[in-house]
């Protein structure tokens, strides 16, 4: 399911939400298949509001009704990848083995603070 991760919408009113001025999902692979698990991305924001009308009780919006990715990416062991996890982003499912992956998430808050960290 496409999605995006925007930590002000996870803690609304949180004042370490409020500070981010930029978030990214940073991703070290584990496990890869050998068909499947690339990790689709659209150079796009969508409105927090709007994606929650379009996804209704779903945790995401089905890729089909996207247009195509403007990047994918075919990650291998060990790679890390670091994107803007506020922009729209899914996985493609794996065939016949598990993708497994390590996350967290990366806030900017500004040249005079340090970047923060979390999962």
């Amino acid at each position: 399911m496409a999605h995006h991760d925007i930590f002000e919408q996870d803690a609304p009113g949180a004042p370490e939400a409020i500070s981010v001025q930029a978030q990214f999902a940073a991703n070290v692979y584990v496990q890869i298949p050998e068909n499947g698990g690339e990790l689709l991305m659209w150079n796009m924001n969508m409105a927090p509001q709007v994606f929650d009308q379009l996804r209704g009780n779903d945790y995401g919006l089905r890729v089909e009704t996207l247009p195509e990715p403007d990047i994918v990416v075919k990650p291998g062991t060990g790679d890390l990848l670091i994107f803007d996890s506020r922009k729209m982003h899914a996985v493609a499912p794996p065939v016949e083995k598990s993708r497994l992956a390590l996350s967290c998430f990366v806030a900017y808050r500004g040249d005079d603070k340090p970047l923060t960290f979390w999962s």
